[in-house]
């Protein structure tokens, strides 16, 4: 898994960046209604959900019940099968792209874990 990045956290525990980038679908989501809210660092809850009988599981991202997007398809596996197992994998807001006085345009993410199982 070349995407998956090592890093040295406190107490030198091994730290593994699963993903850093940018959510999907922003214009289907509540960002609009609680832009405001969103800062770097801002802590957001990542669950599995299930597609319809023709699509795959997705995996979306969360604050305060408040649905913001989905991560890439690509990462989506990966993603769904450390949270099936009880990783505790930690995600917050990178980068909150946008325009004074307007809703978001692009959400960064990043999912990290310590590989700690629950």
């Amino acid at each position: 898994m070349k995407w998956m990045t090592n890093l040295l956290g406190k107490n030198n525990q091994e730290i593994t960046q699963i993903y850093n980038g940018p959510l999907e679908q922003l214009h289907t989501s509540d960002v609009e209604s609680i832009y405001h809210h969103l800062h770097p660092g801002t802590e957001v809850e990542l669950k599995v959900e299930q597609g319809t009988s023709s699509t795959e599981p997705r995996i979306v991202a969360f604050y305060k019940g408040f649905r913001l997007g989905f991560i890439p398809a690509a990462y989506t596996p990966v993603v769904a099968q450390l949270i099936s197992r009880g990783f505790f994998l930690k995600s917050n807001i990178e980068q909150v792209v946008r325009e004074k006085y307007l809703p978001a345009e692009q959400l960064n993410i990043s999912i990290t874990d310590q590989f700690t199982q629950a």
